[in-house]
């Protein structure tokens, strides 16, 4: 499987007052990472998802390991691999870097749910065509 790289700076409102990132905020750059790989490696918006389709993707498991701190200024780089999918979920690894120096690993899984009725549904049709290409292909 390849990963997706995506990069993400470090900003005044990522901070807490030692001027580190505030630990919750690593989840929120980590989403946008997510949806970043939907739109742009998958060619797939969450807006798609939401808005014409009515499918969600909420986090049903999340483990995070700190190695090192990232400060204001930052350039993040984010890669994303998806290592497992399964019917309805999709386990997503992240791996967080600065300047080649570990910062952050987040492992998540997430369940695509119908909004309508708040149940799991199958990733099928064009969207698992686009994951399973994704994942098999070179990097």
């Amino acid at each position: 499987m390849r990963p997706y790289r995506t990069t993400h700076r470090v900003h005044f409102g990522h901070c807490d007052p030692a001027g580190f990132i505030f630990y919750p905020r690593y989840f929120d750059i980590v989403h946008e990472a997510e949806e970043d790989w939907f739109r742009q490696a998958l060619d797939w918006p969450f807006s798609r998802s939401v808005r014409e389709l009515k499918r969600a993707f909420p986090v049903v498991s999340l483990h995070t390991e700190f190695h090192a701190p990232s400060r204001l200024g930052d350039l993040l780089d984010i890669d994303v691999t998806v290592p497992e999918l399964g019917a309805s979920s999709m386990h997503f690894a992240f791996d967080v870097s600065c300047g080649g120096e570990p910062r952050a690993t987040v492992r998540l899984v997430v369940v695509q749910m119908d909004m309508a009725t708040d149940r799991s549904v199958r990733i099928d049709g064009e969207l698992r065509a686009r994951i399973e290409h994704f994942r098999g292909a070179a990097g």
